[in-house]
Parts: C-alpha cells; sequence; structure tokens
C-alpha cells in the first residue's frame, strides 16, 4: 500500500509491513527473528503504591524518555536460539531448555551466557532491552497492572493457567504495540544492573536511562508459567544474579536505532 516506504532502513534488518497495531515490524537478517520498531517518546515509569502487589523499589512513578528502539516481537524460542548458537566456541549449549520444543521459548539462559564473548548477544550483534524500554514495550500505552485488555489469563501463561509448563511464543493475545508474552511464560532480561533506588536517582528520567551499579545483580521482568500473577505486572522488578540459569527464565533481544 505504499505506507512502508516512510519508514527507515535500518543495517541488518529487512522491513516487512506494518502489523495491527499501525507499527512497523522487521526482520532481523541473521537470526531470522522478528521485531517491531517502538516509537519511543515519555511514558511513567513504575507502580503507584495503592497498586496490589506493588513493592518499594517500583516507585516513584516518574516520567521516563526513550529513542525510538526495536525489540522482538515474541520471546526468542528454542529454535530461534539453537540456530544462532550452534558451532559456539563459549562452550555453551544451543539447547538448553527443559520444556524441549521448537516455538517454545528458550529457557535456562543466564545473563553471562548472553553476553559471553561468542554468546548469543555477540553472534547476532544485538542487545538486551533496557529496564525503562522493557517496561515502555510492555505497557504499550496501558498504566495498570496488565497491558492490552487488562486481563492477565488473556494477555500470559502464568501459574493460574500454565499448567505448570511453557508454551508456544505467541500463543496469548498481543499488546497494543503488537507484542506477545510480555506477562508470563518466562522471565526475561534486562541490560540494567539491579538497583533499589534507581528510581529516586535524576539518572532514571533519561533520556535512555540505564541502571549500572548499585549491587551484583541483573533484572528480569515479566513473570513466568510458574509465577503468581503479582509478580507478571508491568512494574515488578526481580533481581536474580547474572549467572542465574532456570527454567522459568529467557529473553527477547531489543536493539537501539543507528545514531
Amino acid at each position: 500500500d505504499g505506507s512502508c516506504e516512510y519508514y527507515p532502513e535500518i543495517p541488518g534488518f529487512t522491513l516487512d509491513s506494518e502489523n495491527a497495531q499501525g507499527l512497523p515490524e522487521y526482520t532481523h537478517d541473521s537470526s531470522g527473528i522478528e521485531f517491531v520498531l517502538l516509537p519511543g517518546g515519555e511514558f511513567e515509569m513504575g507502580s503507584p503504591d495503592t497498586e496490589a502487589g506493588h513493592r518499594p523499589d517500583e516507585g516513584p512513578v516518574h516520567t521516563v524518555k526513550l529513542s525510538p528502539f526495536l525489540i522482538a516481537k515474541y520471546e526468542v524460542t528454542q529454535a530461534e536460539y539453537a540456530a544462532v548458537m550452534t558451532g559456539n566456541t563459549a562452550g555453551l549449549s544451543p539447547t538448553p531448555s527443559r520444556y524441549e520444543s521448537n516455538n517454545r521459548p528458550v529457557e535456562q539462559v543466564s545473563w553471562d551466557d548472553l553476553k559471553a564473548a561468542d554468546g548469543f548477544l555477540g553472534r547476532t550483534g544485538l542487545s538486551l532491552p533496557s529496564e525503562a524500554q522493557w517496561e515502555y514495550a510492555c505497557r504499550a500505552g496501558s498504566t495498570g497492572p496488565y497491558a492490552g485488555n487488562g486481563i492477565l489469563d488473556d494477555m500470559g501463561w502464568y501459574s493460574g493457567n500454565s499448567g505448570n509448563v511453557t508454551h508456544d511464543v505467541g500463543g496469548k493475545q498481543a499488546n497494543d504495540f503488537g507484542l506477545h508474552d510480555m506477562h508470563g511464560n518466562v522471565f526475561e532480561w534486562c541490560e540494567d544492573v539491579y538497583n533499589g533506588n534507581f528510581y529516586d536517582s535524576e539518572f532514571s528520567y533519561g533520556p535512555d536511562p540505564l541502571s549500572t551499579g548499585g549491587s551484583g545483580n541483573r533484572v528480569l521482568r515479566g513473570g513466568s508459567w510458574v509465577s503468581h500473577a503479582r509478580f507478571c505486572r508491568s512494574a515488578r522488578r526481580v533481581r536474580p544474579p547474572p549467572d542465574s540459569r532456570s527454567d522459568i527464565i529467557g529473553f527477547r533481544p531489543a536493539m537501539p536505532l543507528p545514531s
């Protein structure tokens, strides 16, 4: 229809089409992973203390400014991870998952695994989203605990509906950016070093904030197939060590636009 001519050319990516939400989708040439280009701008990050399940490190709610960026439409699948990681020199298994199935999210991958010299990020040239990017992508304009229609059962796999296993990516409703499984299925690694007081600092407002100190831990977002609903909220922050591997932990890559 000609609309795609207005979207930028991004090295290493091929423009596909607009999604149902009106945002451009791209395919990463070397991995085949589908991405959505998010417009950035300002959003309210964190949760108010009146939200059920709120924790102190989710506040104060603050306005964050973000540049446009790409983020994967789905959690990385086991097939995608194996295709990238086969033949790696880091000694990492290309098939680490407990719940083996090509279209289920890869799990049992640590932050350190992803960051290894010949790990997934090094082999693809992709990045992890910052916490701010992740929450902006998850919320997609929403302000409540869950995005989309606000009903967790419709938006993600969690302890209340998963049957105690992971599920194929994309099986639940997309949010208003066209992203799937931002709630539940597997937790997703972010780039940031966990800092429980980061939201109180001037640096948390951006543009493009990133926490680089404050602890030895990293950040997981989104909840998992075994998580209670409160862990799947848009604002919930979890802080494991970077070498943590678990069948509830996966990831979703992102990519800043070239400057």
